[in-house]
């Protein structure tokens, strides 16, 4: 038996199913899983792409393959959305059941996907912006010259951008607070983001990733150009439908957001909730 649910939280009771049958038609580029030891592992299985495809079986082999379990396996799961969905993706947190008890197997993963939005979803997709997440956890994450979440499973399907990321749930830590940050806070985070910035400013490895737009040449041009027509029209809109009540200082941000990509690997989204400390 399964338990989970497609939208908030609880069991939901289904026919457990291999992940092949489940969904025959999504498959990635090989998928891959980091080890404690921060090495990579190169997956060939088949991908679930909503949190309804998930199963018991599929979850068991991605944490197999990632080292997180050995001979346990997951038995069932309950799903629950997490408080704050953003407009890119789908983030739930996965409560595991196992057959046995198996010492550092994860009570819990946080998983990831694509956004069900086709209009968001396609661009994300066209703008590299799901797979840049992915390879970034498949790549750099395990030497990434700050702390990250241990990632378990993650695979994209280039084609259509549906993607997942099984990620070590930070539930144990605190979120920052997006409306009161404290200056301590700010300083570590401030010291943590400045330490990326210097292991990665303009690294020479970063070229040799074909997932990253390297900020020059006619590639970087038309991504930029391309950006800026969707930011601008999206600012446009919303300074229409607010009028006078639109914060003049937004005006001004929105006029810097293009500078900000020409820096060549940055911390893209700084915001308190996206930081966990320690308790």
């Amino acid at each position: 038996m399964i338990e989970s649910r497609r939208n908030g939280c609880g069991p939901d009771p289904g026919l457990e199913s291999p992940a092949r049958e489940l969904f025959p038609h999504r498959n990635g580029g090989g998928g891959v899983s980091t080890t404690d030891h921060g090495h990579v592992m190169l997956n060939t299985q088949l991908f679930p792409t909503t949190p309804a495809e998930l199963t018991a079986t599929w979850l068991t082999s991605a944490l197999r393959a990632s080292g997180a379990v050995g001979s346990s396996a997951v038995t069932g799961f309950t799903w629950c959305l997490v408080a704050e969905q953003g407009a890119g993706g789908i983030v739930g947190r996965a409560s595991l059941d196992y057959d046995r008890p198996e010492p550092g197997a994860p009570a819990s993963v946080v998983i990831k996907f694509a956004t069900s939005h086709a209009p968001i979803r396609t661009v994300m997709h066209r703008f590299g912006l799901y797979r840049a997440e992915v390879e970034f956890y498949r790549q750099l994450s395990a030497d990434a010259g700050i702390p990250t979440p241990r990632c378990y499973y993650a695979d994209i399907d280039t084609q259509s951008g549906y993607f997942v990321l099984v990620m070590e749930d930070m539930k144990d830590s605190r979120p920052g607070d997006p409306l009161r940050p404290t200056v301590p806070d700010v300083e570590v985070a401030v010291d943590h983001i400045a330490g990326f910035h210097a292991r990665w400013w303009k690294h020479p490895r970063l070229r040799e990733l074909d997932w990253l737009v390297y900020p020059e040449g006619p590639a970087f041009e038309a991504r930029a150009a391309g950006l800026k027509l969707a930011f601008s029209g999206s600012v446009d809109a919303v300074r229409q439908r607010l009028g006078s009540q639109f914060p003049e200082v937004l005006s001004e941000a929105s006029g810097g957001f293009i500078v900000n990509i020409t820096i060549p690997f940055q911390t893209s989204d700084t915001r308190s909730p996206r930081k966990f400390f320690e308790t």
